[in-house]
């Protein structure tokens, strides 16, 4: 039995008579008849046919007209929509196909051919609907989710986070927001490449997928979406748990997402093992709109970082407290650029032998109006989050080599003096052309300049690291790595830097010489750095003791406060060329 499909007629009596209606109900057609364009209208509304056909002229508007207004309604669009014309005002039968009608009748026809031919335009109309349905279905997932791992991705977990908290509101429920951050992910890139990392993350998104049940969420699921879970962005994965009555449900969840991934993962027959660490924020305790949400889950991931990782951390009032009184510090840290509350401090680098200085490491303080002396460790952390380090850094290398000059002109010489770079000033690109200039601009002779760089800095890109020291080196700037034995550097990466001192990490020296693993550990690297015709600076160092067995290891350069600390620049003007005594 032929399905009946409906058929809207919009056309005045005289050009729809009953024989004609009468051949098209039996070719199948359920038909619909209207005699003018409004109301013609209210029956696509209302009945929704599968097509319409409309005659050119009507009482109230003509067939064009009809067409656009039916165009706005809903579902509209996809309405195959066909103009009868007659043959006095076939003239706009262009116009019709150019404003979109799926076809033209002329007037008169044959009715019996033409039901066929409607019934092919219906079938063709059908088919595109399915293939444009398809691709809209394809075009959503592609923008809407992540395509390494399927999941949702940040844009449509914002908006489901956003639906949830409307009905929270609503309903009075509360909402756990859980940050995942993996812990070392970049090592696994860097080490077994992209594909291998890709892997790991399809994998880390399936345990997480199954470690989340359905009693955990209370909000039903969208278009087969979990959209509990999202990728939101490189190695970070956010997840909504709607409806919680209380931490304590959503503590557990978090627990059972980091105990899926306690089980080690198999790379091309290698195990993997890896670990992730997650911040927790509740709605409304910790915040009622997605932003707030999200940077409170995250401030609280990074306090599981700080912690040692591998671990969870909800927000709270303590934390709430420090991001405060960080985003108050960093006003004033602004502040401070602007208004030359920051100064350079210089600690003296001795020679081991003479033990007279033979030049400085610059050190950045701040000498706040009300608070006095901020610690670096209160302020150079805020520096780097905000990016207020790189104006920052490019200040304390042109103020250094401005004290360089000014020592000069005094008559003290040639003093080198060395400045640390963070991984934030390396990593920028105009870093180099800042130097240029300043070097330039204060006409201090560049052999006398040192950046100081830790070796983890370094490392997280050792190709690109490679680059902008041999560019460096062509300045003429020496270079120093700090901190060396408490990162991760390679041997063979070592000898390949175009670098000039090591500087023995201070944990290495404060236990010499009593500590036999640590006199080892200090031994070799000098032994290291000599043999591969490097300087070496020992920092740290607090007593004679320390002194003589450094001298012992032929140490070059002697750092701490067994000479002296960071002074102002005038102070360390008097012990310029000046030979200390232990």
């Amino acid at each position: 039995m032929m399905q009946l499909e409906t058929m809207l007629m919009v056309a005045p009596d005289a050009a729809a008579p009953a024989p004609m209606r009468q051949v098209i109900s039996e070719a199948g057609f359920d038909l619909l008849h209207a005699d003018s364009g409004e109301q013609g209208l209210q029956l696509c509304i209302e009945q929704k046919p599968s097509l319409a056909l409309i005659h050119a002229n009507m009482p109230d508007m003509d067939g064009i007209t009809f067409f656009r207004r039916l165009r706005t309604q809903p579902g509209g669009v996809d309405i195959p929509t066909i103009l009868m014309l007659s043959e006095n005002n076939m003239d706009i039968a262009g116009q019709a196909y150019n404003s979109g009608f799926t076809d033209i009748i002329a007037l008169p026809t044959n009715w019996q051919l033409t039901c066929y031919r409607l019934r092919y335009i219906l079938r063709a109309s059908v088919a595109m609907r399915s293939e444009r349905e398809k691709t809209d279905a394809a075009i959503h997932k592609l923008a809407f989710h992540d395509q390494v791992t399927g999941l949702p991705n940040r844009m449509l977990f914002r908006e489901h986070m956003s639906m949830a908290i409307h009905l929270a509101r609503r309903n009075d429920h509360r909402i756990g927001l859980l940050f995942l951050d993996m812990d070392h992910f970049k090592r696994i890139n860097d080490s077994l490449g992209h594909v291998a990392g890709d892997a790991v993350l399809q994998e880390v998104s399936s345990r997480l997928q199954q470690s989340i049940r359905a009693t955990d969420l209370a909000a039903a699921e969208r278009s087969g979406d979990k959209h509990a879970l999202a990728r939101f962005d490189g190695d970070e994965f956010t997840i909504m748990l709607t409806g919680v009555g209380n931490a304590s449900h959503v503590n557990m969840v978090a627990r059972r997402l980091l105990d899926s991934l306690n089980e080690p993962f198999i790379l091309a027959g290698n195990k993997v093992m890896v670990t992730a660490s997650i911040g927790i924020a509740m709605y409304p305790d910790d915040g009622d709109d997605i932003d707030t949400l999200l940077k409170q889950a995250e401030a609280a991931m990074h306090q599981v970082k700080a912690s040692g990782r591998n671990g969870l951390f909800f927000y709270d009032d303590h934390l709430r407290m420090q991001n405060q009184n960080r985003l108050q510090l960093e006003a004033e840290l602004y502040r401070a650029l602007e208004q030359d509350e920051l100064t350079l401090f210089y600690q003296p680098k001795v020679d081991a032998d003479t033990l007279k200085t033979s030049g400085f490491e610059a050190l950045v303080r701040w000498i706040h109006p009300d608070k006095g002396m901020v610690p670096p460790l209160d302020f150079i952390g805020v520096a780097e989050d905000s990016g207020l380090i790189i104006p920052m850094g490019k200040w304390v290398i042109k103020t250094a080599c401005r004290q360089h000059q000014a020592w000069r002109k005094a008559g003290y010489g040639a003093v080198p003096i060395s400045v640390n770079l963070s991984c934030h000033q390396f990593t920028d690109r105009q870093l180099l052309a800042d130097v240029r200039d300043i070097l330039c601009e204060t006409g201090m002779d560049p052999a006398y300049l040192e950046f100081e760089i830790t070796e983890s800095v370094l490392m997280q890109n050792a190709d690109t690291a490679m680059l902008a020291l041999g560019e460096m080196k062509k300045m003429g700037v020496k270079i120093s790595i700090d901190d060396f034995g408490t990162g991760y550097s390679s041997m063979a990466y070592l000898h390949r830097f175009p670098i000039d001192v090591l500087k023995v990490d201070r944990s290495f020296i404060m236990d010499l010489p009593g500590d036999q693993q640590e006199a080892a550990i200090t031994s070799a690297i000098i032994q290291l750095a000599h043999a591969l015709g490097l300087g070496v600076v020992a920092e740290g160092v607090e007593n004679s003791e320390q002194l003589h067995f450094l001298k012992q290891l032929n140490c070059d350069l002697i750092q701490g406060y067994l000479f002296s600390p960071p002074v102002p620049g005038e102070k360390a003007e008097q012990i310029i060329n000046t030979a200390f005594t232990t």
